[in-house]
């Protein structure tokens, strides 16, 4: 088997297997490993350059439901659809931990519809006549589940060749000196690195090269959990217009909000993560955060990018164990992007996050209203 390393003696059959099935990268995760060793990325996670928020006219407004504006720009989205243009992927990589386990994307957001039906239905709805596909990149830890889940539900309603199904790549855990954390079981502990991920899985699942003959020239980017997002000509016909690599949703912070933020890095405006900003520097001069739901050109995805490496603690079996993760947003950092403000509010609303059953209880009348009974 490979995977040589010292580092991974423990390791046991089986989990080579999945290593091997989900493109583990043997040298990346030996070089985390050692600069764990040696005193970690914490520090480093900072940024120590010049960041101020966004200057007037950074982000941009989307056209109000029913105006004019908003008339033309959907019908040049919904051009696009027709034309089958755009594709939709979903980051499914996602435990359900917080509602008792088990995988999200197949877990009843409504009942008797799962998150994953919920944008099965938006596709079937927003795709008329010609072709959408839906892609759903899952995890080690999803992949089986969802497979069952897309047979049980007809692809999600999709028929077919509705779906396709991808996979991003996994770690293991370490111990906060560098070393492989070991269970109480004597198994490792496995982990998808985090959603930035998804810009090498995309290219080294073929999905790029798929999409690219099929004639897709738009990819729309969102979370499982959350509920607002999917295909939009509206936003659709805004990114065309715009003319930019990438267009990213964000939407007006309520009290307590955190999360990653469009700010300007040494006079370039991208997302900066929460945990990035410098010390000092307050989030709240920023009015608008990152709601991780994207619109990409497939040419802005046929290409490497590098990503910084974050060092992040969990609680496993009650031991702090250190993950490395990437994240999706860094990408604005090499692209120049469209910052589209988009409405949080009441059935318009874009951004509908799912992350406790607290949430979904809440959102159960809006989301009612939003979607129907079946």
């Amino acid at each position: 088997m490979p995977f040589t390393h010292p580092l991974l003696a423990p390791l046991d059959d089986d989990t080579r297997q999945i290593l091997q099935r989900y493109r583990f990268d043997e040298f990346e995760f030996v070089e985390l490993a050692r600069s764990l060793a040696a005193g970690g990325l914490t520090g480093g996670n900072r940024l120590a350059v010049d960041v101020t928020p966004p200057l007037d006219g950074d982000l941009v407004g989307m056209a109000p439901h029913g105006s004019v504006e908003a008339r033309r720009l959907a019908a040049i989205g919904q051009q696009a659809i027709d034309a089958g243009q755009l594709a939709v992927a979903v980051l499914n990589g996602g435990m359900a931990t917080r509602f008792g386990g088990g995988v999200k994307g197949v877990t009843d957001a409504l009942p008797g519809r799962s998150f994953l039906q919920m944008f099965g239905d938006k596709v079937a709805g927003a795709r008329g006549g010609g072709q959408l596909p839906l892609l759903l990149m899952n995890s080690f830890a999803t992949a089986a589940t969802t497979r069952l889940h897309l047979g049980s539900t007809g692809q999600l309603g999709l028929g077919p060749s509705g779906v396709r199904c991808f996979a991003q790549s996994v770690f293991p855990r370490l111990n906060e000196d560098g070393s492989l954390f070991v269970g109480e079981a004597g198994g490792v502990s496995l982990y998808g690195p985090g959603h930035g991920d998804f810009l090498d899985s995309v290219r080294a699942e073929g999905i790029v090269r798929w999409l690219r003959d099929e004639g897709v020239r738009y990819l729309a980017l969102s979370n499982v959990d959350n509920l607002g997002a999917g295909p939009d000509p509206l936003i659709l016909g805004h990114h065309i217009e715009a003319g930019r690599a990438l267009t990213a949703e964000v939407v007006h912070k309520r009290p307590g909000d955190r999360g990653g933020a469009p700010a300007r890095v040494e006079g370039h405006l991208e997302i900066v993560e929460d945990f990035r900003f410098p010390e000092g520097f307050d989030p709240d001069q920023i009015p608008v955060f990152n709601t991780n739901t994207f619109l990409f050109d497939i040419a802005s995805l046929d290409r490497d990018y590098p990503l910084d490496w974050f060092q992040v603690t969990k609680s496993v079996e009650g031991q702090p164990v250190v993950q490395f993760e990437r994240l999706v947003g860094q990408v604005t950092s090499f692209v120049d992007a469209t910052y589209l403000v988009v409405p949080r509010e009441g059935i318009e609303s874009r951004f509908l996050p799912v992350k406790s059953p607290a949430d979904l209880e809440a959102l159960q009348p809006l989301l009612l209203e939003k979607f129907g009974r079946r």
